[in-house]
């Protein structure tokens, strides 16, 4: 287990705590296989490096420094990094905690910007990162409103630490697939963009199960250019077959919607 320093741990100020590497071991995508694919899994290899400490977030913002030390040691136990904010603002000007949270723990009333301030001002900069808030102030209309605006749970103090742990886990997961999948879909899209205005026409006839004479003749241009056209298409997208073809092009398509 790695060392760390106790004293201020989770303190006044935002601390990274050092962890032993987290992983969860699942298949590789294949270049054709898109989030749900044959290679698909719902458990996603993190491989967290201790040295740079690159690999899923989690960040717990309380203003109580009890509360925020015990919640961030208590996750740490997942064998994951924690940085803990003692405020919401404090969170918004970590830029490198924003690029690589993937679970936020958030009590809801904290002074200056309430916990659902911040997952409001997260949904405008397009960050959809999962959040657990906890509170020991829930009631009705709080949870409506930040289920309503996409939070991943509510927890209410005093809560079970299992059940915490449980839901931290799987909003790490979730976020995972999320950038999993993002991920596959920008690399789709740009071989995608790589085509030619001619190439995409050819391509949509590909897709929609017509022969090279039915396109050739709604494209106005010779079999021999149309063939021309599928080979390069197949080679820019990178796939061996048709039915490859239409699978990443349907995929990326419901994704995309």
């Amino acid at each position: 287990r790695s060392s760390r320093t106790m004293a201020g741990a989770c303190g006044s100020k935002p601390v990274q705590l050092k962890v032993r590497p987290f992983v969860l071991h699942s298949p590789r995508l294949r270049r054709d296989e898109g989030p749900g694919g044959r290679g698909h899994s719902s458990q996603i290899d993190f491989a967290v490096q201790e040295a740079d400490m690159t690999g899923p977030l989690v960040c717990v913002v309380d203003d109580d420094d009890a509360v925020r030390l015990s919640m961030g040691l208590l996750i740490e136990t997942l064998g994951l990094p924690v940085r803990c904010f003692p405020t919401a603002l404090d969170v918004l000007a970590d830029g490198d905690a924003l690029e690589r949270v993937h679970c936020l723990v958030l009590d809801v009333r904290m002074p200056g910007l309430s916990g659902v301030g911040l997952q409001e001002r997260l949904g405008k900069l397009g960050r959809g990162v999962p959040i657990i808030f906890v509170s020991a102030h829930g009631d009705v209309p709080m949870v409506a409103r930040a289920m309503r605006e996409g939070a991943f749970d509510f927890l209410q103090k005093p809560f079970n630490e299992q059940v915490l742990l449980d839901r931290v886990l799987e909003a790490v997961q979730l976020a995972a697939r999320r950038r999993q999948e993002n991920a596959w879909l920008a690399n789709v899209q740009g071989r995608l963009d790589s085509l030619t205005a001619r190439e995409r026409d050819v391509m949509e006839g590909m897709v929609g199960g017509r022969l090279n004479k039915q396109i050739a003749e709604g494209l106005g241009i010779s079999m021999k250019t149309v063939e021309q056209h599928r080979s390069r298409v197949m080679e820019k997208l990178q796939v061996d077959s048709l039915a490859e073809l239409v699978r990443i092009v349907v995929r990326s398509c419901r994704q995309e919607d």
